[in-house]
């Protein structure tokens, strides 16, 4: 294998250029093609979640107990790599919901969605379901990282944020975030403290420089040295020693100094008044920090390291915050960090973790996983309450769909009314983003099966515009209208149904059936 770079820390190793390069060029891409993970961290559950926890902040801050609260100036939620758009597209949803309790306090949101893809932020602001938030103030974009130097220009409403611009304190949302920018390694434990220094090697053919598709053939290979304050900045260094000093085996800990270095930027422009919500994969106890894997990388398109939430959470109480964490053992790890205030500050906030920690939003995940593996089929009713259980996430109708439309039809009245209720709000959380699956068509299907046949034809064409014709689509089209008795229509629909597929043994059937009823007395 050959040597591309030697004897460098892991943050300044050249894979986080790489990582870079590859979110700027692919954009929308990397999570449309499904290459990049995004659902856990995008569902609507996480997204409410998130939505609950700056409301409850921010009440607390009114009652007098947090950070002052200027009245009709708006509060900038600011998400870091915001990618499809689809998570905050669900938090302004709920945040829409609430309106009728916070307009009247004064309250104003303000969602900037952030990335380093310029082609990502060209695709937020042509998007037709951000179009009404974008109308209303209550959403902006910026194509920016906190990892540079440049200042937060909206691009909307042309506002610079800059340090002393808020009137509010700030609050950041930073999904997937802390595991994708640059991290180092230690070896801590038994009163020692070594840094990590990475060869990286690449096994790729042929010369020149790594490019991020070559994150495959990449390796990172450690050296460690004997280190003693290794940043000059005391909390970092203290927080070392710390885990060199109390850590009774040796473990590989990484520090997750990218998410450090723009956390502390963001509480610079925020002037010390900010809540920062995570969600990433990592750990919230040092000790399941095992060997020297936590220095390998996990290529999925991209790069990823598990994050050391208990690093984050340890830094901001040192530096007179307060954090909070779901279970050690969860899905997903959540965090939310606050910034020079403590627990008794926040009643709010403190109780609605609380609540997140008994019914945490992601295990809804592992829920999904076992019904899954199942292949028979579902009755409406336990459609309906996964779509309920999930906040109509329409991930369950991707997934499920197949096993409950058989029933569907033979489902009682009462059955298919609930079920096309929380399909219509699952719908409604439907963001799109240039994927293949039609989940339009799966939609559609479900409809026509309750017997809504107007929401049917209209997602059926939502399905051809974004996907393309289909001839079960002509065909089920074709039945609704056989069952009007509109049997003229109904032969043009089979019939280009058998364009696209002459041998469709249904549309053939139903075309015969419109034609001799069309015939009869």
């Amino acid at each position: 294998m050959a040597v591309v770079q030697s004897d460098v820390r892991l943050s300044e190793c050249l894979i986080w250029d790489l990582q870079r390069k590859y979110y700027a060029k692919k954009g929308p891409e990397a999570w449309s093609t499904g290459t990049v993970p995004m659902w856990i961290t995008n569902h609507p559950r996480l997204a409410g979640a998130f939505a609950q926890a700056a409301v409850s902040f921010v009440l607390d801050c009114l009652r007098g107990s947090g950070h002052p609260i200027r009245a009709g100036e708006p509060i900038h939620v600011v998400e870091l790599g915001a990618g499809t758009g689809r998570f905050g597209f669900r938090f302004l949803r709920r945040i829409e919901a609430l309106e009728h309790v916070l307009g009247p306090l004064g309250v104003r949101f303000r969602y900037v969605l952030t990335d380093i893809s310029k082609s990502t932020v060209k695709g937020w602001r042509k998007h037709e379901q951000l179009a009404p938030f974008f109308a209303s103030g209550q959403l902006d974009v910026a194509c920016w990282s906190p990892l540079d130097d440049a200042p937060l220009t909206l691009e909307v409403s042309g506002e610079r944020l800059v340090p002393g611009s808020l009137a509010n304190p700030l609050i950041v949302i930073a999904n997937y975030f802390v595991d994708t920018v640059a991290t180092d390694l230690f070896r801590v434990g038994q009163g020692a403290l070594d840094e990590g220094r990475v060869t990286l090697k690449s096994s790729a053919e042929g010369q020149g420089k790594p490019k991020p598709a070559d994150f495959p053939h990449l390796s990172c290979e450690y050296e460690y040295v004997a280190v003693d304050a290794a940043y000059g900045d005391e909390l970092l260094d203290d927080l070392l020693r710390w885990y060199a000093d109390n850590l009774d085996e040796t473990y590989h800990v990484p520090i997750p100094i990218g998410a450090i270095r723009a956390l502390r930027r963001l509480e610079d422009l925020a002037a010390g008044r900010m809540l920062v919500r995570l969600a990433d994969k990592g750990a919230l106890d040092p000790s399941k920090f095992g060997g020297e894997e936590q220095g390998t990388p996990v290529v999925h398109g991209s790069l990823s390291f598990d994050a050391n939430f208990d690093a984050l959470r340890r830094l901001f109480e040192a530096d007179g915050g307060v954090s909070y964490a779901n279970h050690p053992r969860a899905h997903l790890s959540l965090v939310a960090l606050v910034s020079k205030l403590r627990a008794t500050d926040l009643p709010g906030l403190s109780a609605m973790w609380a609540d997140l920690v008994l019914r945490d939003p992601c295990e809804h995940h592992g829920v999904l996983q076992e019904i899954q593996k199942g292949k028979d089929k579902i009755k409406p009713r336990l459609f309906t309450s996964l779509l309920r259980d999930s906040a109509f996430d329409p991930h369950i109708v991707s997934k499920f769909q197949s096993r409950v439309l058989p029933n569907v039809e033979k489902a009682g009245a009462g059955a298919r009314e609930k079920m096309r209720l929380a399909l219509e709000t699952a719908w409604e959380q439907h963001f799109y983003i240039g994927e293949d699956e039609d989940i339009e068509f799966l939609f559609a299907a479900l409809f026509f099966a309750i017997g809504d046949y107007d929401r049917s034809i209209q997602l059926y064409d939502v399905s051809r515009e974004r996907h393309g014709e289909h001839h079960v689509t002509w065909h089920n089209i074709g039945v609704i209208s056989l069952r009007r008795d509109r049997y003229d229509e109904a032969i043009a629909l089979f019939d280009k149904s058998l364009a696209l597929k002459p041998d469709y043994a249904a549309a053939k059937k139903n075309r015969a059936l419109a034609v001799k009823l069309k015939g009869a007395p």
